[in-house]
């Protein structure tokens, strides 16, 4: 019982020191994404009153834009399940690409907002951040069975690319019998 106890106090210890630690490294404990690089970017209180300003008005014009893009795939989900007319899906896909532009477009917008109240380096500093928090996100996409967003390997291990050959040579050994038959 005393192992028991001494064991749970241990991990509660490691536990609430961990969150310490990870909270000593955050800078001045803010919240994660672009709000919490306010100290690394060094935006005055202006600049983060014009982007907060900015990020406001995109949110609006976005919203009913995406409430119109989740109306729009929904019926294009009906569509396709029903096997809808050529007309009807040709103009429901028409839509949606539509739409798609229109988000891009705000995106745009609130870029060139948001950004015009910085300086240089600022600018410089975010297209850094936004390389590197994109880096993670889009390792896995495209690369066919088995890559893409999410998506592990399955089983225990390392998989078919680390696999050792069964012949003498090793991998990529020159065995004449895989050449293939021989032609006169």
């Amino acid at each position: 019982m005393r192992k028991l106890i001494v064991a749970v106090l241990t991990c509660g210890l490691l536990a609430a020191g961990g969150a310490a630690l990870r909270a000593e490294d955050k800078e001045g404990g803010e919240k994660p994404g672009w709000r919490g690089h306010g100290p690394m970017a060094e935006l005055t209180a202006e600049q983060r009153a014009s982007m907060k300003a900015a990020w406001r008005a995109h949110r609006d014009a976005v919203t009913p834009l995406k409430d119109k893009l989740d109306d729009e795939l929904e019926r294009l989900k009906g569509l396709v399940e029903k096997a809808g007319p050529d007309k009807d899906l040709t103009a429901s896909v028409d839509k949606v690409k539509e739409l798609h532009k229109a988000i891009m477009a705000e995106r745009e917008k609130f870029m060139e907002k948001a950004g015009a109240s910085l300086t240089p380096l600022q600018r410089a500093k975010g297209a850094l951040m936004l390389a590197r928090r994109m880096k993670g996100h889009m390792r896995g996409m495209m690369r066919g069975p088995g890559g893409g967003p999410g998506m592990k390997r399955r089983g225990g291990g390392p998989g078919w690319h680390d696999a050792v050959s069964d012949d003498d040579d090793g991998p990529g050994g020159d065995d004449d019998e895989d050449e293939g038959p021989e032609h006169p």
